[in-house]
C-alpha cells in the first residue's frame, strides 16, 4: 500500500463558519463508504457504479483506499 497522501488534506472554513477537512479515503473509513453506499438511492449506486449493487465489495472498499 503507498503512503497516505497527506499533502491533499485541506482545511477549509465554509461561508458559515463551520470548519471541514477535505482528505483522501483512508483504510479505516471502510464503514462509513459502505453506510454511505447503502443510504444512496438505487438510481445514485446505478449511475454511480453503473450496477445495481446494494453494497461495496470488499474489493471495491479496498480499491477506494
Amino acid at each position: 500500500m503507498q503512503p497516505y497522501p497527506s499533502h491533499l488534506v485541506n482545511h477549509l472554513k465554509l461561508a458559515d463558519g463551520a470548519a471541514v477537512t477535505i482528505r483522501p479515503i483512508r483504510p479505516d473509513d471502510a464503514a462509513i463508504e459502505q453506510a454511505f453506499v447503502r443510504k444512496l438511492s438505487d438510481e445514485s449506486r446505478y449511475f454511480r457504479f453503473m450496477d445495481s449493487l446494494r453494497e461495496l465489495s470488499p474489493r471495491m472498499l479496498s480499491h477506494a483506499r
